[in-house]
């Protein structure tokens, strides 16, 4: 059931029939979204596959189980979207801001999270393969101490803080730019919050 009011591209609020048919239209093909105002929208299970959703208001909005896969959700905003279960394989989240999502159990295998903000996401259960595919990421529990494994790096979290910038230089400064710093802030963030 789709909560009201949905607006179109032009923030104009479409009526309940209009909004309805427009989702349907949406499910058949790759509808474009751009900037469209779907702020606490229930999309549960909807079928938004290859969706130009970039720039869209989600804040607050229902997409568990939804199929998201390969849609473009650069500079969206899924603040507080409940995207548990959703399939946003290959999709385009760069830019996105995705503060205290509930992603848990969503597949994220191949999107593209660059610069996406994931602060407070819920990610238990998430397929994250896709922002691993480099390096094999992780983190393990030996006596008591959290260690953070990057790549062929695992050092406990004081050892990162003091050399992460060494390690990026002799590695690769290009890729830890790009990817490595989020994943290590993302996996300091769940060492943190699991902590006994």
């Amino acid at each position: 059931m789709t909560k009201w009011p949905i607006r179109n591209i032009n923030n104009e609020v479409m009526d309940e029939v209009e909004a309805e048919t427009y989702l349907k239209a949406v499910e058949k093909k790759k509808a474009d979204l751009t900037g469209a105002d779907l702020t606490g929208a229930d999309l549960t299970g909807a079928n938004l596959r290859g969706a130009n959703l970039r720039g869209a208001d989600l804040t607050g909005a229902n997409l568990s189980g939804a199929n998201l896969s390969g849609a473009d959700l650069r500079d969206a905003d899924l603040c507080g979207a409940n995207l548990s279960g959703a399939n946003l394989r290959g999709a385009d989240l760069r830019d996105a801001d995705l503060c205290g999502a509930n992603l848990s159990g969503a597949n994220l295998r191949g999107a593209n999270l660059t610069g996406a903000n994931l602060y407070g996401a819920d990610l238990r259960g998430a397929n994250l393969t896709i922002i691993w595919q480099k390096y094999c990421c992780h983190l393990s529990w030996a006596d008591g101490v959290v260690n953070i494994r990057i790549g062929c790096e695992c050092h406990d979290i004081p050892t990162w803080e003091k050399e992460k910038e060494a390690i990026a230089d002799k590695d690769d400064r290009k890729w830890w730019d790009a990817h490595g710093q989020y994943i290590y802030e993302f996996l300091k963030g769940e060492a943190e919050r699991v902590k006994l």
